[in-house]
C-alpha cells in the first residue's frame, strides 16, 4: 500500500526484537494488527507482523492503539530474542501437553528446525509444530500429523496435529495449542496453524485437548 501511495509508512528492522517496526502511518504512531483467515473470525495477537503468512482469503486490520500496548508487545519480543541468544535452536523453558487422562510437563525443551514448510519458509525456520516433532524425537512423546487441504468450507492448507500419544482428533474433538510470553495472555491463543507460526523462543508452549 505504501508502494502504491494509498500511505505513507515509515518502518525499520529491529534486530533486538527480532521484526520490522512500523513507526508511523501518514504521519501517526502506535499502530499494529489483526488477521482473519478464512473461515476464521479477527484474532488480535502479540504475534510479529512479519512473520504471519499471508493467504488467499485472508483480511489484515491495521489499528492504532496505545503506545502502552506497543511498549508491552515489543518488551516481549525483545525477552524472547535475549532467551535464544545467537543458538541455532530454541529452548522452551516450559511445555505442557494436556490429554484427556494425563498431563506431560517439560522443562527447558531443546526445539530444531524439521522443515516440514520449506514450501512455505527458508530451511532452519522453526515453528511451533517444531516443538512436538522434537519432543518425538527425545522419546517423550509419539504423534501422528495430517494435511487438511480445507476444513468444512474454509481453505487451510496445513498440517495438524492429529494425535498425541493415545488421544487422536475425532469429530469435533482434538489437540490446539498456545504459546508466547506469559504477560500476552489471551493474545498468544490465535487460530495459526502450528506448522507455520515462527517462534523466537517463547516463555511457554501449551498443547490441550478441546472439543467445540
Amino acid at each position: 500500500m505504501n508502494e502504491l501511495g494509498e500511505i505513507d509508512t515509515m518502518y525499520h528492522f529491529d534486530e533486538d526484537l527480532n521484526t520490522h517496526v512500523v513507526d508511523s502511518i501518514n504521519g501517526t504512531e502506535n499502530w499494529w494488527y489483526s488477521v482473519h483467515y478464512d473461515g476464521g473470525w479477527d484474532e488480535f495477537n502479540a504475534f510479529r507482523m512479519d512473520h504471519y503468512p499471508v493467504k488467499d482469503q485472508m483480511d489484515i486490520l491495521i489499528y492504532q492503539t496505545s503506545s502502552d500496548e506497543i511498549s508491552a508487545i515489543h518488551a516481549g519480543f525483545r525477552n524472547q530474542i535475549a532467551r535464544r541468544g545467537q543458538s541455532d535452536k530454541i529452548i522452551i523453558p516450559e511445555v505442557t501437553v494436556i490429554g484427556t487422562s494425563k498431563i506431560l510437563r517439560f522443562t527447558n525443551v531443546t526445539v530444531e528446525a524439521h522443515n516440514i514448510r520449506h514450501d512455505v519458509f527458508k530451511l532452519g525456520v522453526i515453528t511451533a509444530l517444531d516443538v512436538i516433532l522434537s519432543l518425538a524425537d527425545q522419546g517423550e512423546l509419539t504423534f501422528d500429523i495430517r494435511w487438511y487441504a480445507t476444513i468444512g468450507s474454509a481453505e487451510v492448507k496445513t498440517y495438524y496435529v492429529d494425535r498425541i500419544n493415545d488421544d487422536e482428533a475425532s469429530g469435533r474433538c482434538g489437540f490446539v495449542y498456545e504459546c508466547g510470553e506469559r504477560s500476552f495472555g489471551f493474545k498468544n491463543h490465535i487460530h495459526l496453524p502450528s506448522d507455520i507460526r515462527v517462534i523466537n523462543a517463547p516463555e511457554y508452549m501449551s498443547w490441550f485437548w478441546i472439543c467445540i
